[in-house]
């Protein structure tokens, strides 16, 4: 359910992939009724094996939305059971990445 405060729309656990099936989450914040806003997508660091959008290093999407920006923070799927899914994993940043700069133009 999206939270409304001061003109900053708030969603939290909203699922913006499902790789193989497993829902990958975000939180988002911008200011309502703005058209054409910078964006920052904060991707948690943890080299791919470890850590989560939430925590002590977390973006506060709320912040930089009152600040004027659309702001998201993600979850990404951990390559802890493969090499292999590092890269798959990275590709998925990338395109996401690429979707995103799709939707500011």
């Amino acid at each position: 359910m999206p939270i409304v405060a001061d003109n900053i729309l708030v969603e939290r656990d909203v699922i913006y992939g499902r790789p193989d099936g497993a829902a990958v989450l975000a939180d988002i914040a911008y200011p309502e009724g703005r058209k054409s806003i910078p964006a920052i997508l904060y991707v948690h660091g943890g080299r791919w094996t470890t850590g989560e959008r939430v925590g002590r290093l977390q973006l506060y999407v709320e912040d930089w939305a009152k600040a004027g920006y659309f702001a998201m923070t993600i979850d990404y799927r951990l390559a802890t059971t493969s090499p292999r899914l590092t890269d798959q994993v990275v590709k998925e940043m990338l395109d996401f990445i690429a979707d995103v700069e799709t939707i500011k133009r």
